[in-house]
Parts: structure tokens; sequence; C-alpha cells
């Protein structure tokens, strides 16, 4: 039988495992690896902004597992505040998946819980789905192995990309709703842009225009 995971801290975990029927990878004897929500300070032109971030094993963003290694992860909640991740290309049960269902809470400040699912093979990524945490970069690589990306004579050198800006993110969604802002200075630009009225699919602006109502943080120049 297998156990739902848990949102537990240190100690209630500690306390309760005597009554706990294990995951397949528990039985087996093997420990989680460590996933740690918590924050960084990175450097962009010149200036620092402090971020979130997800680190795992000696220090390094996210989680690269073996091929036919289970995804055995206890992640880590060190921000002091709710936070849940959602591991973006898995199929996990649905109370592993990080979404948050209604049945399915944050992770609260200083409290832990453990993952234990068979991962699918390939390059993925793991996000934040609280609140606004993703566009202060709670993201990391999820790179799963198959034997033959194992095998292969190459050099493993992953990079990821991500919209930033000093201005918090909450101050940019804001700018959006009220239908001004940087999305007014697009619209202002592009109106000017000779031959627009004669695209048949944008004709006068008129959907361009009916757009305005759906803006969100993607919409930002």
């Amino acid at each position: 039988m297998r156990i739902s995971p848990m949102q537990i801290t240190r100690r209630g975990f500690i306390a309760g495992t005597a009554g706990i029927i294990a995951t397949p990878a528990m039985a087996a004897g093997a420990a989680p690896r460590p996933l740690v929500a918590g924050t960084r300070t990175i450097e962009v032109n010149g200036k620092a902004a402090r971020m979130f971030a997800l680190t795992g094993p000696a220090g390094k963003p996210g989680i690269v597992l073996a091929p036919d290694e289970r995804f055995f992860v206890r992640l880590e909640n060190r921000i002091n505040a709710p936070t849940i991740i959602h591991w973006h290309g898995q199929e996990p049960d649905w109370r592993q998946d990080g979404f948050p269902w209604p049945q399915t809470p944050p992770i609260a400040a200083s409290a832990d819980k453990i993952y234990d699912f068979q991962p699918i093979a390939g390059t993925y990524w793991m996000h934040s789905h609280q609140g606004m945490q993703e566009q202060r970069l709670m993201t990391a690589p999820l790179i799963v192995h198959d034997a033959a990306s194992q095998q292969a004579d190459v050099q493993e050198i992953v990079v990821m990309l991500h919209d930033f800006s000093f201005t918090p993110p909450a101050q940019i969604l804001a700018g959006l709703r009220k239908g001004g802002g940087m999305m007014g200075g697009m619209m202002g630009g592009m109106s000017g842009m000779s031959g627009m009225s004669s695209m048949g699919g944008m004709s006068g602006m008129g959907n361009m225009s009916g757009m305005m109502g759906s803006a969100d943080l993607n919409d930002v120049a």
C-alpha cells in the first residue's frame, strides 16, 4: 500500500515514522533527495536582486535523476511563506502533482513534503504554483536521464532563460489590469505602424483592443 504525500515538519516526520507504511523508495532503504525552496541573490546589469531558488543536492539548482531512478524527493519550504511546486511534464498521482487543488494545500513555511513516483525521462522543469513566486524565479531544471542519454558521449550544459524585472510582479500585474502602463505604450506604438489597417485578421485594431481585457504577466514588453 502506498501512503499519500504529507505536509509535515521535521519533528513531526521523525515522531510519526513508526506508524508509516513505506513507499516503494522507503521500502528499498533509500533516502529522499533534498530540494530546498529558498532565496538567493542574483546580479542583473550590475544590480543585486533577491529572488527565490529551488536548490537540490550539492547546492545545484533542481534535480537530475539517473535512468530508472524514482523521483523520491523531500521538498523543504524555507521561504517563510506557503509554496507548492509543480513538476512540469511529469504525470504523478494528482496529490503529488504540485497543482493547488483544494485537496492539496500549499506547503506551509518551515514544513516539508515527500514525493515518491516513477518519473518520465526527458528534460523538464519545476516551478511554483503559489501566487507569483514563479515570476520571482521559483523555478529550476528537472532532468530525467534514460539509458541512451546517460551513455551519450556529450558534455551536458543546462541553460534556463526567464523573464526578469526589478519591478515587483504584483506591481506589473496591477498596471496591466488598469489597461494602461506598458500595454498602453505598446498599443500606441502599434497604432502608428503603416499598413496595420490592411491586415485582414487585425482590421482597424479592433481585435487588438479586444485583447486588452485578457492582459496578464505574459503581455509585458
